[in-house]
């Protein structure tokens, strides 16, 4: 049976679906970067994506907790048998 996590009554399936959502979430940067057209600091985010897609896909899963002092996660992850990448290429890639 594949496992949940959360807290309380939430919980998650942890997928590895899941796993790429999180890692191509938008991240905001703790500092604004200064504009160079205006010269304004403003804030930035960052984000992961993947610009070309390869024949094989090894991927190495973080197995640690970083906010709850570095425990390790002993939680399975599942895998599908097929695994549909469109959503994390750059949104103007088109899949050929």
């Amino acid at each position: 049976m594949p496992s949940r996590r959360g807290v309380g009554n939430i919980s998650k399936l942890i997928t590895l679906q899941n796993c790429l959502e999180q890692f191509t979430e938008p991240e905001v940067l703790a500092d604004p970067v200064m504009c160079p057209s205006c010269g304004i600091k403003t804030p930035t985010q960052k984000q992961h994506t993947f610009a070309k897609l390869p024949k094989v896909l090894c991927l190495h899963l973080k197995r640690f907790d970083a906010s709850n002092t570095n425990k390790k996660i002993t939680d399975p992850v599942t895998f599908p048998r097929e695994l549909e990448m469109g959503d994390f290429l750059p949104h103007w890639y088109v899949l050929t």
